[in-house]
This record gives C-alpha cells, structure tokens and sequence, in this order.
C-alpha cells in the first residue's frame, strides 16, 4: 500500500478524488520488478483471462486511472504499470514486457 504521507501530499485535493484515490490504494496492491537498473511498480488487478495492459499519460503512474480501472476489474485482468523515465522506447518496451513476463 502507497499511503506514506498520503495526507499531507494531497491535502489540498477535492475531496472526492482525495478518498477515491486513497480507497484505490488501500484496496488494491502494488507489485514490483526490477528490470535493467530499473525499479517498476504496477497493479495486477482482476482475474479475467482477458488481459489488458493499461497505459497511463503524462504522469507516468498507473494510480492515475483509479476511477476507471475498478470498473472493469470484473470483466478483465488489468496490468497497470507505473513506468519509470527511461532514455528510449525500446527501454520502454523491454521493461513492459519484463512485467507482462513476470505476471505470465
């Protein structure tokens, strides 16, 4: 669970993104992998055999999707990775598929 200073860092946050944020993380547990001198965290999230590897933007971290994701947790497995600022795609793509790897 991600909550260390939790508090503090988004105490000014709306409310209701604040807790959804929070629950989201209380509930659901981060994983790690550690692929060329790389520290990868992510979610592996539902049972499905339908899987989907989730791609979050600009931030870079896979909680950015905790309104969406528990939506569909019932209906597919979801691999949320929070991706680290590597210097290439293929970087990128290795480290992806280390995770994907790793979670068969």
């Amino acid at each position: 669970m991600h909550l260390h200073g939790f508090d503090e860092q988004y105490a000014n946050a709306e409310t209701d993104l604040r807790d959804n944020l929070k629950a989201f993380r209380e509930q659901y547990t981060e994983k790690h992998s550690h692929f060329h001198n790389h520290d990868w965290l992510y979610y592996d999230i539902g049972t499905d055999d339908h899987v989907i590897l989730w791609l979050v933007g600009g931030l870079r971290m896979g909680d950015a999707a905790f309104r969406s994701i528990p939506l569909m947790a019932d209906s597919f497995r979801i691999i949320l990775p929070s991706y680290p600022s590597v210097a290439t795609m293929a970087q990128l793509t290795a480290g992806l598929r280390a995770i994907l790897d790793q979670e068969g």
